[in-house]
């Protein structure tokens, strides 16, 4: 059977399938796998990293290739934070996706062992250890509980889990 042609019945649904169907997963630790196996090559992980993106529907990951684009699995998050910029008063998260964030005032989370910001609604991204040995120099436990001190600012981190 023959896929349908744009614009007929079912057209809209088998592209669906298709872009689902590609296997594609990015694991806890923000590596890139396909078909069961690891990718190696450094340029095309960071090529995928850069275009990563969250469909503006459901808001899951997907990845864009020029016009094209499909679905990608995540065991965790799709969206990881290398580092922490400070401009002024503002605090930017730098993503693997080379997409510089601010983190909104209520954006930190530690869940269990793992430190998280929600940047905006579905780019929750998840701290690598350099990120992470970065924020430790800047949090302060007070009467609030424990903040991000930088930047003349706080931001407060809630605990879940």
């Amino acid at each position: 059977m023959s896929a349908p042609a744009p614009g007929e019945p079912g057209f809209e649904a088998w592209l669906d399938q298709v872009r689902r169907s590609i296997d594609l997963r990015i694991d806890e630790d923000g590596r890139w796998w396909h078909e069961g196996e690891p990718f190696v090559n450094q340029r095309l992980r960071d090529y995928f990293d850069g275009n990563l993106d969250v469909h503006p529907e459901s808001g899951e990951p997907i990845l864009r290739v020029g016009d094209k684009w499909c679905y990608v699995r995540v065991d965790d998050t799709a969206f990881f934070v290398d580092r922490f910029k400070i401009e002024g008063e503002r605090l930017l998260a730098v993503l693997n996706t080379r997409g510089r964030w601010p983190v909104p005032g209520d954006g930190f989370v530690i869940h269990g062992e793992r430190a998280y910001v929600t940047l905006a609604p579905h780019r929750r991204a998840r701290l690598t250890r350099r990120a992470w040995h970065q924020l430790g120099e800047w949090l302060e436990e007070g009467p609030e509980g424990v903040q991000v001190a930088v930047a003349g600012r706080r931001w407060p981190v809630r605990l879940e889990g």
